[in-house]
């Protein structure tokens, strides 16, 4: 796991250049997801949301401190928007897959600083271009 899936998830923070205060949206939450949420609260990230269609990981990632998203059983729009005053978020990374950037088509990140993909693509996710 060090020599592989944490970087992955720690450069995919890298990329989109999460800082203090940020609110991030990982989009997946299986191995990479995770320590993206990892990294993201390392870099100082205010509020980092964990979306997938698994029910068991964004459980995992909450355990690191990420607000747990299944978009099996919510709309993470609504649930992003509620919970940031409709703001959005400011950073995206994608842990699943270029083709899967914005499961669900929740419309984050809002525009801003942009995105990082990493991995293979998350099953019957929509995807939505900015």
């Amino acid at each position: 796991m060090q020599s592989d899936i944490f970087p992955t998830g720690c450069h995919g923070t890298e990329l989109t250049h999460v800082s203090t205060g940020d609110s991030v949206a990982m989009f997946g939450a299986g191995p990479v997801g995770p320590m993206a949420v990892h990294s993201a609260i390392l870099r100082g990230a205010a509020r980092v949301f964990a979306l997938d269609e698994e029910s068991d990981r964004p459980r995992l990632a909450a355990d690191l401190g990420a607000a747990a998203v299944d978009f099996a059983d919510a709309d993470p729009a609504d649930v992003i928007g509620e919970a940031t005053g409709r703001q959005g978020v400011g950073c995206g990374v994608e842990a699943v897959g270029y083709q899967a950037h914005d499961p669900a088509g929740t419309g984050a990140p809002r525009d801003g600083p942009g995105q990082a993909r990493r991995g293979g693509p998350l099953h019957g996710a929509r995807i939505v271009s900015h």
